[in-house]
């Protein structure tokens, strides 16, 4: 089968989305299909890739990686339209595969008259998202268009998958009737850097958190439970926060805090670099208390096999206590409790790292996440059939 897959962002990135998108076109690859990406022009890092990678022009040059919309990012969006249109009139995909909104949106544009079988890949509900990049003033307006947007624009496609059980009964709810399937997170085993820069200090028991700095990810829900901790706890651990978002405001708020001497902020480099850190931790931090996506930084610290602390309502497909350790993260008491016990117990930690690692293998499989996506695909192959009829 040829696939044309498009994804409105710069790619590659070490984000969680661009990370999805990659280990999806990967998979799909791998599994005898061809594969083609449409993405921005902006490439922050350097991968090898076995699929096409196909690029709108470069103009505007955007060069944020940082998520959320934006007056230029809206620009590229229609150029992603134009481009869509041209690359299907030339490749003649069998599908078009959308990759959240953004790109839905620059597929329907593209093909209005649903000629090419269309799938839309939704990542994340977007209502509970949209409202993070705006003031609070707009937050019940913005709440709203997002809640219309997830329920009308995933009809715009023939087949709808989400990432996770709750996006889909919420797509199910605000679009009767419409048919949502289960699709997989599958990330690829990565590529490990040799050695991690940032040695241990003191053997302090080590905490990572990898992703970007967006209001989104609730890290200041783990700063409020790491002011929580007891200066005996203080002592025998540090933090890592492995970003490449714009720092400078979130140091100052460690300094007001009072944590910035066991919290440290530093650049994850290459992608081989940001996995080798992850790896190096004993406990991988993952504060999102958001709905409606998989955080892959999940996905990555559970196929790792490091212990990790969540929310958790967002994973409640996992173990409390056997799996990882899940709490709610809004309870600045539960997370600091949660961190002493697992900063003061090693078993505790290699236990739950081993049994992550079997409910990763359970959940994130290759071969499932495989069946996930050839499913969605015959099933808009139908739909695209009973349409033309």
């Amino acid at each position: 089968m040829k696939i044309l897959h498009v994804y409105a962002g710069p790619f590659p990135t070490v984000q969680g989305t661009q990370a999805l998108v990659d280990a999806t076109c990967e998979l799909l690859s791998r599994a005898g299909h061809e594969v083609h990406l449409l993405v921005y022009a902006h490439a922050p890092v350097s991968a090898v890739q076995s699929y096409s990678i196909h690029r709108v022009p470069d103009r505007p040059k955007v060069r944020s990686t940082r998520s959320g919309p934006s007056l230029g990012k809206l620009i590229l969006d229609l150029r992603l339209a134009a481009q869509v249109r041209r690359l299907s009139a030339r490749l003649e995909p069998d599908i078009v595969h959308a990759h959240h909104y953004e790109a839905l949106l620059a597929c329907w544009f593209a093909d209005p008259q649903a000629r090419r079988p269309l799938v839309f890949h939704c990542h994340a509900l977007l209502w509970p998202e949209l409202e993070t990049y705006f003031p609070r003033a707009l937050r019940m307006p913005l709440r709203l268009v997002g809640r219309c947007a997830d329920r009308f624009l995933p009809r715009l496609s023939h087949s709808t998958g989400a990432v996770t059980l709750h996006a889909v009964h919420e797509l199910q709810q605000a679009s009767p009737g419409l048919d949502v399937a289960l699709l997989t997170p599958y990330v690829a085993e990565p590529t490990i850097a040799q050695a991690c820069v940032e040695t241990r200090r003191d053997n302090l028991v080590r905490a990572v958190y990898v992703g970007n700095l967006d209001a989104y990810q609730d890290l200041d829900l783990l700063l409020d439970g790491l002011e929580m901790l007891p200066p005996e706890r203080r002592c025998q651990f540090e933090v890592l926060i492995v970003t490449d978002s714009e720092a400078t405001p979130f140091r100052r708020d460690l300094e007001r805090r009072g944590i910035s001497s066991f919290v440290r902020v530093i650049s994850h480099g290459p992608l081989g670099q940001a996995h080798a850190l992850l790896r190096s931790a004993d406990i991988a931090l993952v504060p999102r208390t958001t709905e409606g996506g998989m955080p892959i930084k999940l996905v990555n610290a559970l196929a790792a096999g490091v212990p990790v602390l969540a929310n958790r309502r967002s994973t409640a497909f996992l173990q409390d206590g056997v799996e990882a350790r899940l709490v709610d993260i809004r309870s600045k008491h539960a997370v600091a409790h949660a961190l002493g016990e697992l900063i003061s117990d090693p078993a505790l930690r290699r236990s739950l790292g081993r049994a992550g690692k079997l409910a990763a293998d359970k959940w994130f499989s290759r071969i499932r996440a495989e069946r996930d996506l050839e499913d969605l695909y015959r099933a808009a192959l139908l739909r695209a059939e009973g349409t033309d009829q």
